[in-house]
């Protein structure tokens, strides 16, 4: 998922587009295929590890949007897509002083490396 990606209806619904690199999942099955844009992926699909949650991998997604939504930029960019991955991977992001702590802490739990350990869609909503 990202950005680009979200519509919101008159009905302030939102709406998620633009499947060409996605997969279907069967929820409690793990993946073994990789698809979607590398900025917002997890760390564990930069890394190939297969038998990933698809679940977790969108949250971290979740984490990246919430991110470009609150300071206008991604928290991991460089020229080259490598330092990228590098940066993903070791979860090498700063958080700006304006993002309020709600925000800040929202964001510092998706942006989690372990999968497992991300907050759950129950916990941002309660969030």
């Amino acid at each position: 998922m990202k950005p680009e990606n979200i519509l919101i209806d008159y009905d302030n619904q939102l709406k998620i587009i633009d499947f060409g690199l996605s997969t279907a999942f069967v929820k409690g099955k793990e993946m073994k295929s990789f698809c979607g844009s590398p900025c917002y992926a997890a760390p564990e699909i930069i890394e190939g590890k297969i038998g990933y949650n698809p679940t977790h991998s969108d949250l971290w997604s979740l984490g990246i949007i919430l991110y470009v939504m609150v300071t206008g930029y991604l928290p991991f960019c460089d020229q080259d897509i490598n330092t990228v991955y590098k940066q993903i991977v070791a979860c090498d992001y700063k958080i700006p002083s304006h993002v309020s702590a709600a925000a800040r802490d929202l964001i510092q739990n998706l942006l989690i490396k372990v999968p497992s350990k991300r907050i759950s869609l129950k916990q941002i909503r309660e969030h």
